[in-house]
């Protein structure tokens, strides 16, 4: 998988001649299927092949997951159902090792 900067692939977005958040931009356009534009999916395969900051997580990938979430759930419920299992269970490791380095989990459970 190439790399690409996910910051460099978002273009400049105006709305009445004035520079917007990329949020405030897919706020405006959610429902329209302007996500499915091929440059959505390129900041997609960034996301998972770049060095990932909070920035670029705050910015730009959370307003596009966001998106993503409301078009499963509108569109295809199997697909937003599979989404939704792999965050609760994403949620679940990440408790497991933040009760494990506050001493509230016993090791034999992390196997579990």
């Amino acid at each position: 998988m190439k790399k690409a900067n996910m910051k460099g692939l978002v273009m400049e977005l105006t709305s009445e001649g004035e520079n917007i958040p990329f949020d405030d931009f897919l706020i405006q356009m959610s429902g329209s299927g302007e996500i499915y534009e091929e440059w959505y999916g390129d900041y997609l395969e960034a996301a998972v092949s770049d060095e990932i900051t909070t920035d670029n997580i705050h910015d730009y990938l959370l307003p596009l997951t966001r998106e993503v979430l409301l078009e499963a759930v509108r569109e295809d419920k199997e697909v937003y159902m599979e989404l939704a299992t792999s965050i609760w269970s994403a949620y679940n490791q990440l408790k497991k090792r933040h009760e494990l380095r506050r001493g509230f989990i016993d090791l034999t459970l992390m196997s579990e």
